[in-house]
């Protein structure tokens, strides 16, 4: 963003109507200059706020992909079977590979995870990183996986694991819970309003969302700690 008046940026108003009295400017010269500075102000809050709002989205979704990635790393320092290193190493390579694609998506700062998902309409709208694996490649790793010579009591891998860390877990979880009763407060609302009304399409359209996310918020209750967890209730539907 090009700033204008730079130099006053940091001031407040204040501030700023003080040093532009100081300089004994024209009143419309100096409404202007605080107009200005105001605005540019206001939209360099808005873009911070946009940039914020985009990491957070991409890091909730990159954070257990890392974890993954991680895990992965820690399983190839021990000895293993030739079978077993090959699956590692190719779930290790697309693991890999797709870090570095959403790195560069979220540095592009242009769309948000949940944008891109829905344009590519991949499944579950991209609420896991395992949504943005095609199947192909999921079933041409598992085949490495199930080539594994089987041990008595070794834990077998399962990569794809639709799973986040706890902590995460948690965090998104109870934000998720938090907006829904929230937006299932105003269903309600906009249900009351088209009740007074004799709209029967809009009735019906309201009771439908308030349907809606009420069992959303069901099905929230009912999710597994770890489970993938979508951005909104629109995510169950």
């Amino acid at each position: 963003m090009r700033l204008r008046y730079r130099h006053y940026m940091k001031l407040t108003e204040n501030e700023l109507l003080n040093r532009l009295q100081k300089r004994k400017m024209h009143p419309n010269a100096m409404q202007e200059i605080m107009r200005v500075v105001a605005e540019q102000k206001h939209e360099l809050r808005v873009e911070r706020g946009k940039n914020h709002q985009h990491t957070r989205m991409w890091e909730e979704l990159m954070t257990p992909l890392k974890y993954e990635i991680k895990l992965v790393k820690g399983l190839l320092k021990y000895p293993a079977s030739e079978e077993r290193r090959i699956a590692l190493d190719a779930y290790l390579a697309v693991l890999d590979k797709l870090m570095g694609k959403m790195t560069l998506q979220q540095r592009s700062k242009d769309f948000t995870p949940y944008q891109i998902a829905r344009a590519a309409n991949k499944p579950n709208n991209g609420a896991h990183w395992t949504d943005w694996v095609s199947a192909s490649k999921k079933l041409e790793i598992a085949e490495l996986f199930d080539a594994i010579p089987h041990k008595a009591k070794a834990k077998k891998k399962l990569p794809f694991d639709r799973v986040i860390p706890k902590a995460l877990w948690a965090t998104l979880h109870e934000r998720l819970r938090i907006r829904t009763e929230k937006e299932l407060e105003q269903a309600h609302a906009q249900q009351r309003a088209a009740d007074i009304g004799d709209d029967e399409a809009k009735q019906t359209k309201a009771q439908t969302k308030v349907s809606n996310i009420t069992q959303a918020l069901a099905w929230i209750g009912d999710m597994r700690e770890g489970e993938a967890v979508p951005v909104t209730w629109h995510g169950f539907f």
